[in-house]
């Protein structure tokens, strides 16, 4: 094109997000998950109550880790959590240490290589993408379990029944 003559290219739209929250135990490589449009405290809520559920019913106590990411500091996330204390723990990591966060590492795998790179016709279908990626390592805990840690899945079940 001639200098001055450049022509409009249409552009595949703009960026959107999908706010996932999940929950991943590190002894058995389990993944419960949810999405939703937004990240806000009431998708924790949601998922605390899913885990309060879960070990009721199992009879085993949960630790919980949690960053300070901003919608794990609502007064109803904390009263829920009260609420659970019998049956969930939390654990709150100090400021700026994400990488402590065994499943940061599992959003960043997801992001590049399940997500980067792709472009989707509408939102609606980049969504299910999502839920499809997190469905995958619901569905394979020792593929959850290779991509989070560095070690083989058999030597970290042993260290942890050996510390518990």
């Amino acid at each position: 094109m001639r200098k001055g003559h450049q022509r409009e290219v249409r552009t595949p739209g703009r960026n959107r997000k999908v706010a996932a929250f999940g929950a991943w135990c590190y002894g058995r490589g389990l993944f419960l998950h949810h999405t939703q449009p937004r990240a806000t405290a009431w998708g924790m809520r949601r998922l605390v109550q899913t885990l309060l559920a879960r070990a009721r019913r199992t009879g085993r106590r949960i630790v919980l880790v949690l960053d300070r990411g901003s919608p794990n500091h609502a007064r109803t996330l904390h009263r829920d959590l009260e609420i659970a204390k019998p049956h969930v723990k939390a654990f709150w990591l100090p400021n700026y240490c994400w990488n402590l966060n065994l499943i940061e590492r599992l959003w960043k795998h997801v992001k590049g290589s399940r997500v980067a790179d792709v472009l989707f016709a509408s939102f609606r279908q980049f969504v299910r993408h999502v839920e499809a990626a997190l469905e995958d390592f619901a569905e394979h805990p020792d593929l959850s379990l290779s991509v989070v840690t560095r070690q083989p899945p058999e030597r970290i079940r042993k260290n942890l029944v050996a510390h518990t």
